[in-house]
């Protein structure tokens, strides 16, 4: 498993192997909120790190088990909102980021390859979202919210607080149904 499912924490109980805990999604859902839920949870993948390597159906079996440990783990009455990857930038790298421009993965840039994940993620939770039972409320396409503002991009970094500001803003938006 790569980035989404994150195996860097790996918890093994040679006495129980039901106490097995393989991915810092599981570690966090499963033992670090425990029985300490939020109403609200707001999650996404660390699309800057998957955009190269993970095929389509690696990122598609990942995105699968993440929704499954939510499933699992999230009582029905916690609110999950989806935030998608960024664009990036390819002319505003900085300089000790050159290497990454114009890099491809099976000829796409860094933005298309994120914005099919986007894609792929969506057609993975449209059904969720128009399921008032589902507990996934939203989805926000930062792309869509970025396209045409190039100004507040740095290649992968996000440019002062206007951009962070106008993601709040579209959060609290897409949470609270309000401006």
């Amino acid at each position: 498993m790569d980035d989404i499912v994150d195996s860097s924490i790996r918890f093994y109980d040679n006495r129980n192997r039901a106490n097995n805990i393989e991915t810092t999604k599981e570690f966090i859902l499963r033992m670090f909120l425990k029985n300490r839920y939020p109403d609200v949870l707001v999650t996404t993948a660390a699309w800057n790190h998957i955009k190269f390597k993970d095929s389509i159906e690696q990122f598609t079996s990942d995105i699968e088990y993440y929704r499954r440990l939510l499933r699992m783990y999230l009582p029905p009455t916690t609110k999950v909102y989806w935030v998608t990857g960024f664009r990036e930038s390819e002319k505003s790298r900085p300089a000790k980021a050159t290497r990454y421009i114009n890099m491809t993965r099976d000829g796409m840039l860094a933005s298309e390859r994120i914005d099919l994940l986007n894609h792929v993620l969506f057609q993975k939770i449209r059904d969720e979202i128009q399921n008032a039972s589902s507990g996934v409320y939203g989805f926000l396409d930062l792309i869509e919210v970025s396209k045409d503002v190039t100004g507040w991009l740095r290649g992968v970094h996000m440019a002062g607080p206007t951009w962070y500001t106008t993601i709040a803003a579209y959060l609290l938006e897409l949470i609270c149904g309000k401006q």
